[in-house]
């Protein structure tokens, strides 16, 4: 009986190691929302390490797209369009926004610029997507701070797209295994739209997003 029951053990640890390597085997369709070249570096590791079935979407989102790919996770990143509320209905908890802002703070456009015409704190944040405006749970976010005197706008641009890159590596299997109950943002936060960032955009092309914040904060500090 004890060889037996030894012979039974290692059966079930074998049907355990078959069950962990069929696990790994399948990949995780994800369909990836953008319009920003720099989030395909992202998009790269998700194919190749993140164990995902990756396909990208520039366009708007639309209910055939998601029956054509019937993806398990949708993740915006650097994406443009809105999202439907009907559409977000139909996989509810299942869509993503990789965002460079603290949030609640700078949710929109334009966040790093913002944070520093603010005043306020710096940093990245996975979320959810619901029907406002990067307003869903947070899944992972990390604060950043920056020497001013430094730093110019594409250089902390670069760091916080890095940082967000990072984060999501780090976070990936357990987002995908439903592993990080969602934390509901709290304070009023900020906000900016498209419309409220003309003369910002008009300042930065003018400069040059190589420009030192602090030359840009005094250029904008002049024309108000």
């Amino acid at each position: 009986r004890a060889g037996r029951r030894q012979v039974d053990g290692r059966g079930a640890q074998r049907v355990v190691k078959r069950l962990l390597a069929a696990s790994r085997r399948h990949k995780t369709r994800v369909l990836f929302l953008t319009n920003n070249d720099a989030t395909l570096l992202l998009n790269h590791w998700l194919a190749r390490t993140g164990n995902a079935d990756v396909r990208i979407w520039r366009g708007r989102l639309a209910p055939a797209v998601l029956r054509r790919f019937n993806p398990e996770w949708i993740i915006s990143y650097g994406y443009r369009f809105l999202i439907p509320a009907d559409i977000l209905d139909s996989r509810p908890g299942r869509f993503i926004n990789l965002h460079i802002s603290f949030l609640p703070w700078n949710r929109g456009a334009h966040p790093n610029i913002w944070s520093f015409l603010d005043g306020t704190p710096k940093g990245v944040s996975i979320h959810l997507i619901d029907a406002g405006m990067d307003t869903g749970g947070i899944l992972a976010q990390r604060r950043l701070c920056f020497d001013e005197s430094r730093e110019t706008l594409a250089s902390s641009y670069a760091k916080l797209q890095a940082c967000l890159q990072k984060l999501f590596k780090q976070n990936w299997d357990r987002i995908r295994r439903e592993r990080i109950p969602p934390v509901p943002q709290t304070g009023k936060g900020t906000a900016h739209f498209l419309r409220d960032c003309l003369e910002i955009q008009e300042v930065a092309d003018r400069l040059g997003w190589d420009c030192p914040v602090r030359t840009f904060k005094a250029q904008m500090r002049g024309r108000a």
